[in-house]
């Protein structure tokens, strides 16, 4: 099995599409990082709070920057980056006809999808963590560290130990949410023999039920929406955080995770592939 994913996890690797989410996290730190340098604290502090405040100083800082980024990044994109290899490994490769040539050998179908799987959510979650990565790098090197400021319910000023453990909390249970859009991906590509049909499937499904989601007709099944419950990374940034309620939303998401990879795996052991 470690063999496999080896070999799933040099492909990959090899891959120079597979960075595309990594160039693009990059990318779209810049306009966060001009408007921080450039931008004026009180005004966004009042326009959260209020004008009662006397801002001295900065909150500015590579905290702030990691937590800003994730609550714009985290709608929609995070989802197509963490959904592009997953959507490959399988579709990809069909089309290509290599995947034919790795089953003609006796190998295990279950295991190599299950090396696929891993690889796939190896790198939905490291795509997500690199969004941290680099917040804070390049947050740290033009901001500095500081205490981390949340604005989710009032102002609240978390000390910058505990703001970093809540933030890699909140990228961990954002990983959770991506992956669940991975896996969906995942799932299309067994049915697909095109990369982008896969993420595309994938995306639309996101997207489909982001709108069941807001229509107030659909509200008895808004519970049971994997979208329901990919907001879960934020509830780490309350004060008290509803534990409850986040074990709740990571189980749901988990189990879709799981359902998606069990159908999968279900259709790629009946694919007729060979012929």
């Amino acid at each position: 099995m470690i063999r496999l994913i080896r070999v799933e996890l040099a492909k990959v690797v090899r891959r120079p599409r597979t960075y595309l989410g990594y160039v693009a996290v990059l990318l779209i730190l810049v306009p966060f990082l001009i408007s921080l340098h450039y931008g004026r604290p009180e005004h966004f502090l009042r326009a959260q709070v209020g004008r009662d405040f006397a801002v001295v100083g900065t909150f500015f800082n590579a905290l702030f920057l990691a937590h800003l980024v994730m609550k714009v990044v985290m709608v929609v994109f995070m989802p197509f980056f963490g959904s592009t290899v997953a959507g490959d490994v399988v579709a990809g490769e069909a089309g290509e006809g290599t995947l034919r040539t790795m089953l003609v050998r006796p190998v295990s179908r279950s295991a190599v999808l299950l090396a696929k799987y891993i690889v796939a959510a190896l790198h939905a979650v490291g795509v997500t963590f690199f969004l941290l990565a680099a917040s804070l790098g390049l947050g740290g090197l033009l901001f500095g560290f500081g205490d981390l400021f949340l604005f989710e319910a009032g102002l609240c000023i978390v000390p910058l130990k505990e703001g970093l453990l809540r933030l890699l909390g909140a990228y961990a249970a954002a990983a959770l949410a991506v992956l669940s859009v991975a896996s969906i991906a995942f799932l299309v590509s067994v049915l697909v023999d095109n990369a982008l049909y896969a993420v595309g499937g994938a995306l639309a499904v996101f997207i489909i039920t982001g709108v069941v989601a807001v229509i107030p007709y659909f509200e008895r099944l808004h519970p049971y929406l994997f979208i329901t419950h990919m907001d879960l990374w934020q509830k780490l940034m309350l004060d008290p955080v509803p534990w409850a309620e986040l074990g709740r939303s990571a189980a749901w998401l988990a189990g879709y995770c799981a359902a998606c990879f069990l159908a999968a795996l279900l259709l790629f052991r009946r694919k007729d592939i060979l012929s």
